[in-house]
């Protein structure tokens, strides 16, 4: 039997998607733990021409064999904090590649499979194509690199859909395993007019770095669309057909988005009887880690995200609904009603909405400067001592190229917004939004009306965290000085914690008092 261009492992909605996609130029074969799962999904495509390319296997054993080229994992990575809470050694995706894994038949049958890296050869290139935590994936190629397997660790956006006609995808590795793959990966991709949607992020966990810190962006952009949508439904109670005409309005210009486009649409979609589905929908929102992982990796370099976690931490309420229920009855909470001008109102939640997008991506994109200027992607391999085979020392100090990102993330992924085509262009002259004269012509244009939409919610009890977060956020970013003096001589007075003064490099402990200090004060030059 003729070798497959590609193996794809792990069958969920973006592995047989993707399959389906590749597959319309290249020979793909596919494998899944469940064997059944993988004959089923084979069966569900063989209506569509692709199917011809692709062949089904049953182990990832029997892929590996089939395989000539990449083989692109789809599997959970889990989540490295979780599982040093829970006591688990390692994570799905590290079982697959270093310990081994399962195949279970129709029958319950469970065969044990060896692992990955002990059945590729020197052609193949092992790649992880799930949400992974950047450090993890940089772990993960050191080990590889010590037994000279080649890996890419690749963030995928775009859902489903995206994955069929073609998702934006983020790579990361040495660079000369992506360019052996990069003909493939380009085929999949995205098309924004003559640019395409992938393209080597940088070395190592570059490339999840790049998509976490994307689904951070999305967090907070779905937050403050869900908290436009319910502050005007609460506050005017419109009905789902007005808010469908007003998001549909507000989805134009540089805010037009694929966010924005399924909002307009889900706010019209309607069952067999005729009721909104979004109105059945239960009100807890899940979220896998990749929010979390955002704001970690932000709070880690000192890089402020309010937006971002300020959405995360709505989805966590949101998951508390028990809770809420019982402390809504019990403390008698209630939101109010607006008695304003209700096209103002809505103006402003729609200029509040603008602003928090802005703002969102200014702090992912922060956030990826950051982790670029302190190359936290590569940290394992440029520490470990061991000569990298696979990379160039020059190579693992590569920095993430934002006119890249913004490039990659014009078409396909779920951020994807004419925005993009603005932020490119300024990151040909400045790494930084804030600092550009365009974006904040824009954010002082909504300044005001996102101020009085945030005092509204205030005032109606009506919860709208991510706004107002980042409404902190660009206050505070733009204050010449901060209240943080006090906390200064706080962490001074009771832990002797030292401070500077406003004028002078010098580093001052101050003798409090007898009640509260016991070290004298002295002063001394930071060296």
């Amino acid at each position: 039997m003729k070798k497959s261009d590609v193996g794809i492992y792990g069958l969920g909605a973006m592995g047989i998607a993707l399959a389906r996609n590749i597959a319309q130029k290249y020979k793909v074969s596919i494998a899944n733990r469940t064997v059944q799962t993988t004959y089923d999904l084979y069966d569900d495509i063989k209506k569509h021409k692709e199917s011809k390319n692709i062949t089904p296997v049953d182990t990832l054993a029997d892929l590996a064999n089939q395989v000539k080229g990449p083989i692109i994992l789809l599997i959970p990575s889990g989540d490295p904090q979780n599982d040093l809470i829970t006591g688990k050694s390692t994570t799905p995706i590290d079982e697959v590649i270093f310990h081994g894994s399962e195949a279970v038949y129709p029958d319950g049958k469970v065969k044990r499979i060896k692992p990955l890296k002990d059945l590729v050869n020197r052609n193949h290139i092992i790649i992880d194509a799930g949400n992974s935590h950047p450090y993890s994936t940089a772990l993960r190629d050191l080990k590889l690199s010590k037994e000279n397997i080649q890996f890419l660790g690749m963030g995928v956006s775009g859902g489903e859909m995206g994955a069929l006609k073609g998702p934006s995808i983020m790579p990361g590795g040495a660079y000369k395993t992506y360019k052996k793959v990069e003909e493939i990966l380009k085929f999949a991709a995205a098309k924004s007019g003559k640019d395409i949607c992938c393209d080597w992020m940088g070395p190592s966990g570059a490339g999840h770095l790049v998509k976490i810190v994307h689904n951070g962006i999305e967090y907070a952009i779905m937050g403050g669309i869900s908290e436009a949508y319910w502050l005007l439904k609460k506050a005017l109670n419109l009905s789902n057909e007005e808010l469908y005409n007003e998001f549909k309005k507000w989805n134009t210009g540089n805010f037009k988005s694929y966010l924005l486009d399924i909002t307009v649409h889900i706010l019209n979609e309607k069952d067999l009887q005729d009721n909104y589905i979004l109105d059945e929908i239960l009100d807890c929102a899940g979220a896998k880690g990749t929010g979390k992982w955002t704001t970690q990796i932000s709070a880690d370099l000192g890089i402020g995200a309010s937006a971002i976690y300020s959405a995360l931490e709505a989805r966590q309420l949101s998951d508390k609904k028990e809770e809420r229920q019982i402390l809504s009855d019990k403390l008698r909470f209630k939101y109010k009603r607006y008695t304003g001008n209700k096209a103002y109102l809505i103006t402003q939640v729609r200029d509040a909405l603008y602003s928090l997008i802005l703002i969102a991506y200014i702090q992912g994109f922060k956030t990826i400067s950051a982790s670029s200027d302190e190359l936290i992607y590569t940290s394992p391999l440029r520490e470990s001592g061991v000569r990298i085979s696979n990379y160039t020392k020059k190579e693992l100090n590569t920095k993430i190229y934002l006119v890249k990102v913004s490039k990659v993330w014009k078409a396909g992924c779920i951020i994807r917004s004419n925005l993009l085509k603005i932020f490119e262009k300024i990151f040909q002259k400045h790494d930084d939004l804030l600092y550009n004269k365009e974006i904040n012509t824009l954010l002082n244009k909504y300044y005001t009306n996102w101020k009085k939409a945030v005092t509204t919610a205030l005032e109606l009890n009506i919860p709208y965290s991510s706004t107002t977060s980042a409404l902190n956020y660009y206050n505070s970013i733009r204050s010449r000085n901060l209240p943080a003096n006090m906390i200064q001589a706080q962490r001074d007075l009771f832990g002797a914690h030292t401070f500077q003064k406003i004028n002078g490099t010098k580093t001052y402990h101050h003798y409090w008092g007898d009640k509260y200090s016991i070290t004298k004060s002295f002063a001394y030059e930071k060296l």
